[in-house]
């Protein structure tokens, strides 16, 4: 499969997300089409995955209800970076 739109339930979202792109290194990205970070985990029964923002080890968890899509081995989300990142900085 090389490419896949996800608009469907949670549950769905992280079948796929963990078994056509369960390798890391994928690039995230927000709502507003800006370089998040990149993919560094996953957990599936958590119901999420791990992020390795650009700023060196910061790392965010990313419930998969978040996932707006995953297409040509990118992640784009639902929220803004500065949403996501808020309680981070």
């Amino acid at each position: 499969m090389t490419r896949a739109v996800l608009v469907a339930n949670e549950k769905a979202i992280a079948n796929l997300f963990v078994r056509e792109y369960v390798d890391n290194g994928l690039d995230v990205y927000d709502a507003q089409r800006k370089p998040l970070g990149r993919v560094s985990d996953y957990d599936r029964p958590g119901g999420g995955f791990v992020i390795t923002l650009a700023r060196a080890g910061t790392c965010l968890f990313i419930p998969f209800r978040l996932i707006a899509k995953v297409k040509h081995r990118r992640v784009y989300l639902r929220a803004r970076a500065q949403e996501l990142t808020r309680r981070v900085s």
